[in-house]
Formats: C-alpha cells, structure tokens, sequence
C-alpha cells in the first residue's frame, strides 16, 4: 500500500517514464506487473511507457513491453502512432531482431499502416523521408497506399525527394487496393474486432485508445479555385532563359486602341460607298467598337496590377473573381467619426489584437458580442492595434465594417490562400504566395492609406533590410501608424500584407515580416508610442487596454526533460513558440505593473494546437469566439472603458 503512489499519481508514472528512457528494466517490470494498469497508460503528450522506450532506442525495455498486453493502436496528441516513430529510428544492426519484431506486430494491423497523423502523415511518409528502405518496402508489402497525401497535398514519393536519398522509386508502383479509402485513421474510439486484431495481442475493452479523434470539417474553401471545366492554374516560374518580362507577350498585352483619325477616315471611306441599312450597320459595328476599346481600356489598367505583383493575366482574372465574391461579404462601411483631442483627465482606451492566422476569424466574433453589449465601445478607442492577420479586423473596425461579414471574409479569404502550396513543405521556399491577398487588398481597401484613417492605428512589422543605398544599412523594428507622421504614405493593403508576411508561411514584403517577429502581442509596443514624451505624452494613469489574444496554448510549456540535452536541431523546432511566448509573457507583466486593473488580457485556452494555417479547425475556432464566458470581460469595461 506504501508504493500505491504509482498508480494513483503522476509521480507514479513519471517513475514508470523515466526508467523506460533510461532502459532500467528492473523498474520497468516491477510497475507493470504490480501495476498492470499503467502499462497503457497515455500521459498529456498521449505517450505511453512503450512511446518512450522507443524513442529513446532502450531495446530491452521494448522487448519486455511488447510480450505484454500491449495497446498497438495508441497514438500521441499529434496523431503518431509507434510506426510512425520507428519510421524514423535508424536502428543499429544489433538491435534490428526488436526492432522489426516490434515493426512486424504493428504492420499486421492495416489500420495502423494506413494512419496518418493531424499532418496527414502516415508512417510511409516518415519513412520516405527518412530513407528507410527495408521499413518502405514491408510498409508497401502490407498495403500502405502509396499515393495517399497529407493535409498539404504531399505523397510519400514526394516526401522522398525532400529525403537524403531517393530509396524507392515508388511513381512506378500502384496502390494496393484503390478502392480503399486513404483517409480512415486509427486512432479513433471504436473496439477493434478479433480479426483486425490478428498478428497482435488482444485489447480488453478497457485498453481501447485514449488519444482525441480529429473530425476534418469540409468547408467550400477547401474545394480549390477551378470550376471543373476549368484548368488548375500554376505558379508561373521562368527558366534561366526567361525573365520575368517574359510575361510581356501579345497575349497578355491588351491591344492599342486606334486613333481617333484613323476611325475617321474609315469612317469617311464608308459613307461614300454604302447604304442607308448598311451605314446602320457600320453604325452599330462602330459603337461595339468603342465598348472594345473602352474595356481595353480598363484592361491596360488591371495589366498594371497584375504586372505589378507579377500574375498572369489568366490568375489574376481568377483571383479578381475571387476577391469580388469575398469582398461582397462586406456591409457598407461607416468610419468611426473622429475622436476628439485627449486631455489630461480623460480616459484613453486601447484595443489590441494578436496575430495568429487563421485562429484571428474568432476575435471578430468576441469582439461583435462586446459591440452588442456595449454599443458604443468602438467609438471610444483612442488607439486600435494589430499584428500580422489581425491587422485586418484592426483596420475594418476604424473603416466602420460590420465585424461578423468581416469575420465571413477572413475566414474565405485565409483558408483560400491556405489551400495553394506553391512549395512543397515550405523545404526549399516560403509554403504560401501572398498574391491573391494583394488583389484582395485592392478590391476592399482600395487606395486608401493610413491618414484617411479617422481613429489612430498602429500595426507593426519588421523591416529586415533598409537597403543598399541606406549608408547605416541595417534592420528595423516599424510600428507604422497615422499618428506620428513619418508612416502616413503607405498603403493600407501593404502595411497589413507586411505585418502578416509570416516567415516559412510567406516571403518578405518590401522587406518586411510579420510583426510577430519583434511582438505577437501589440499593445507592449503601442505603450510607449502613447505614453511617451516624444510621441503622445499620455497621462498613463488615463490609459486602459483590452488585449485579445489568438488562443493560449494548450501545452503552455516547453518539456524540460525532452530538452535538457537538446542539441540545435530538436531547439529549431521550439524556437518560435519560444520567441512569442516568452514576449507575450513579459508583455502581460508589464502591462499588469504599468496599468494594474486597468488592463485585461483575454486570451482562452486552445484544446490543442492550432497551427495558424490549419483551416480544417475553422468551425472550433469560430465556436470558441460564439461560446467563450465573457462575463468578466464584461464587468472589466463596464468598470474600465
């Protein structure tokens, strides 16, 4: 009874972790066989006691757990079942006999060869990519399919090209059984039958997987651009012999219109020698002249736009279709009338936005349950501020839009240019083009710049190179905004397109990335534009601030034990959280210490992570902005704004 402690806590299993990492299988055999419950045990990552063996290669303790009464068809919080994470291990030749004895009970089970993770990965991908050939060729030999793709439209021969070695060639090969569906996954709630069960041990019901299930939601944005009597439009990419003036050909070039005494002269020509009817004729042929060459007319113009963000005439056409439709969404706009000058003694209140893609669309509905309870709340902003995606609704608010028709458009518009990989990977070059947000640009904001603004605005971006002319060349934090003056001029479509160029997502825009790379959470940098004495010399005991985050994490954390010994490789992969995280954090503090009650920080935790082009999640995000309880946000403005 001393030691029940391992079975009724974390501790417990923590013990049972710790002495599988390090292949202490004394203590191993111990806990399972006085504690047989946590031999399939998942701990929040969804990794049991066998998930850790493996990964950290303790053969011993793998050949010990898999004489038990093992669960094959757990998987981890992402999805990855154990082939998946033995399709990475290049195993040493004394430890191959476990190693493909624990890979021959898992390939036995079809579901398990066919799962794929909340990547779309299935385990041939990983293997593909590892170069794994005789794991490839027992993986195709069990009837993985071949050509199945993941959420980003990968299949494992592309993942194979992005390997140190092309193992397989594996275009050559068919899948096994086409009529299969190559989407079912493993790892969901149901009881296995004894036949599915074949090759393995056999699951009591109390032993079924732990992990959640993710329910891909199929939403018209996923449906591609192209109708289906229309051809899939590709990035246009010149050879070394081509430049990108290539695209300057006759057919893209709309023809000159005539000169007015050309007409004139035919026109003259035509007179002496026709009839009244005829004479009519020329008439009406002369008028639909002039419509053509009126609508060249407009041509030339839109060439310039497309020319200028180098599209074909043929996308841009496309892309203008698109963006019409959802710029259409759109209420008529009524700006937010000018606020009058602060003195000292009134409040001055700021809003801000944190970026976070696609997870943004759920702000514009939190904030739209603010607007309906407090129906003059926008037009008591002083200052509204926002990052990368959420430089959008921080502009719409200003420019008076409806905020649900402008949650509509982010929602179409986001998942649009989510859906259209130019990249591979995002391996060799950015994954997304930022094409079709210009033409979207252009149809909602048109011209406008930020001095038409009639509330002050401030959105940041990060200017990585000033540029060879520049004598002190070097990088640059920008909080462009339209009340200090020296960033008036730019465009609005620009200043958003900038602060959202999210690096890997996205290339630089004038040589800008997303704000996030200097602060995800804008409110820390606005502070002291406000209430500084070189910028508005703000009263800060005047200042309030309601921060909206894009969601908090829900392993708000970076696992000490996972990389304690982590070389730079394994730390890349966390730097970005790091990078935000940390900020948001130090952000949080100092606006509790700066402002005490009068700053609120929103930010509701996620159920699991939410990558920000990951728009299958589209209808989670958009229920957490409909249902969060804001009743103490509430109460924060009835006392503060």
């Amino acid at each position: 009874k001393e030691n029940d402690w391992i079975k009724t806590t974390l501790k417990g299993f923590k013990l049972l972790r710790l002495a599988s990492q390090i292949d202490s299988v004394g203590v191993v055999s111990y806990i399972i066989e006085h504690y047989p419950e946590r031999l399939n045990y998942q701990d929040v990552y969804g990794k049991s006691c066998l998930f850790y063996a493996v990964e950290q290669e303790q053969w011993s303790t793998v050949k010990y757990l898999i004489s038990k009464n093992i669960n094959y068809y757990m998987a981890d919080k992402n999805g990855n079942s154990l082939l998946h994470i033995l399709a990475k291990i290049k195993v040493k030749k004394e430890y191959e006999a476990i190693y493909f004895e624990l890979v021959q009970k898992l390939v036995s089970h079809r579901r398990i060869v066919r799962g794929k993770n909340v990547l779309g990965e299935t385990p041939l991908h990983i293997a593909c990519l590892n170069s794994h050939k005789k794991l490839i060729q027992l993986l195709i030999d069990n009837k993985s399919l071949i050509h199945c793709k993941t959420e980003k439209g990968l299949t494992p021969w592309d993942y194979c090209q992005f390997s140190d070695k092309i193992c397989i060639d594996l275009s050559t090969m068919n899948d096994p059984d086409d009529g299969t569906p190559n989407s079912v996954s493993p790892f969901s709630n149901e009881s296995f039958s004894d036949s599915e069960q074949s090759g393995g041990n056999k699951l009591s019901k109390g032993q079924e997987m732990l992990s959640p299930r993710y329910v891909s939601i199929k939403k018209s944005h996923e449906t591609p651009l192209e109708t289906k009597n229309t051809k899939e439009v590709k990035e246009i990419k010149p050879n070394k012999s081509q430049s990108i003036l290539h695209l300057k050909s006759k057919s893209d070039i709309p023809p000159e219109v005539e000169t007015s005494t050309t007409l004139d002269l035919k026109e003259e020509h035509k007179s002496k020698n026709t009839t009244p009817r005829e004479e009519e004729t020329t008439e009406q042929k002369g008028n639909q002249n002039q419509e053509n060459n009126e609508k060249d007319a407009i041509s030339k113009i839109d060439y310039k736009k497309y020319k200028k963000y180098n599209i074909d005439e043929e996308k841009y056409k496309k892309f203008e279709a698109l963006a019409t439709k959802f710029a259409g969404y759109l209420n008529p706009p009524k700006p937010l009338p000018p606020k009058a000058p602060y003195q000292k003694g009134d409040k001055f209140r700021i809003l801000s936005l944190d970026g976070g893609g696609i997870k943004c669309i759920y702000q514009c509905a939190i904030l739209q349950r603010i607007l309906d309870k407090f129906p003059d709340f926008f037009e008591k902003i002083d200052v509204i501020t926002g990052v990368s995606a959420s430089s959008v609704p921080c502009v719409a608010i200003a420019l008076g839009y409806d905020l649900l028709s402008v949650e509509k458009m982010m929602e179409d518009m986001l998942c649009e240019t989510f859906s259209r990989i130019i990249n591979k990977g995002g391996i060799v070059g950015h994954q997304y083009s930022n094409k079709f947000l210009f033409v979207m640009g252009d149809k909602v904001f048109g011209d406008l710049t930020m001095d038409k603004l009639t509330r002050k605005v401030c959105i940041p971006s990060y200017l990585t190179d000033t540029g060879k002319d520049d004598p002190h060349r070097t990088s640059l934090a920008k909080f462009y905004n339209n009340f200090l003056g020296e960033e008036v001029p730019y465009s609005l479509t620009e200043v958003c397109i900038q602060s959202a160029a999210a690096p890997g997502y996205f290339g630089s825009v004038n040589a800008h990335l997303d704000g996030g790379v200097i602060i995800n959470e804008p409110c820390g940098g606005v502070l002291s534009y406000v209430i500084g004495e070189y910028g508005l010399n703000v009263d800060i005991k005047d200042i309030s601030v309601l921060s909206i985050g894009a969601g908090y994490p829900a392993i708000p954390y970076i696992p000490e034990e996972e990389l304690r010994e982590a070389g730079p490789v394994k730390w890349t992969l966390h730097m970005p959280d790091l990078q935000i995280e940390s900020r948001k954090s130090f952000i949080e503090f100092e606006g509790k210490y700066l402002l005490g009650d009068r700053f609120f920080r929103l930010n509701p935790k996620l159920p699991y992570q939410i990558d920000l082009d990951y728009c299958k999640d589209v209808e989670l995000i958009k229920s957490m902005g409909d249902n969060l309880d804001l009743t103490e946000t509430f109460k924060w403005i009835e006392q503060n704004w």
